[in-house]
């Protein structure tokens, strides 16, 4: 007797921990939840629903929502300061000259120090690496004299620092 009071208050339990139905979808798509089979002409099967605990936990307090500033208080986002438009004059110890947008290179391949073995492609002499200097100077005086009509003439114009059209394009030009 003791055994079928338990059998039966524990299947009273199960029956609590979980609901059974039926999930039945008609023609036009429509779903039901039903305690019997599903009708002819729709289709579906069993269901289990999870019933929750009687004795939920403590669920956190929903947040309040936050209220928008009056505009005359609200702040518009900073923009970092621009970095200083300063570029630099790179001196080379033969004498050579030119100007660069970032910080200038510790030491360079001296012109005329690589002396290329006809036909082979390889050099014959190691190359002589020479100091550079380097002064900071005003952006817009670096571009003038990288863009000036004389540069050409200046020995170390071919290590300037020029924009491609296709940066320039993009507006990437610094001098800009």
């Amino acid at each position: 007797m003791r055994c079928l009071l338990l059998l039966l208050a524990l299947s009273a339990a199960f029956d609590c921990a979980a609901a059974k139905a039926y999930k039945c979808t008609n023609e036009k798509g429509e779903i039901a939840y039903l305690q019997t089979p599903c009708p002819a002409g729709s289709e579906g099967g069993l269901f289990t629903f999870a019933r929750e605990p009687a004795v939920a936990a403590a669920a956190p307090a929903p947040e309040t929502p936050k209220r928008k500033a009056p505009r005359a208080q609200r702040r518009m986002p900073t923009r970092e300061p621009e970095p200083a438009l300063t570029s630099y004059e790179c001196r080379v110890a033969n004498g050579e000259v030119f100007y660069q947008h970032g910080p200038c290179p510790a030491a360079v391949v001296a012109v005329g120090s690589v002396k290329r073995d006809r036909g082979r492609g390889r050099s014959a002499t190691p190359a002589q690496m020479t100091a550079v200097s380097a002064r900071m100077i005003p952006r817009q005086d670096a571009c003038r004299r990288i863009h000036a009509a004389s540069a050409s003439g200046r020995a170390g114009h071919e290590r300037d620092e020029n924009v491609s059209t296709y940066e320039k394009n993009l507006g990437r030009d610094p001098c800009r």
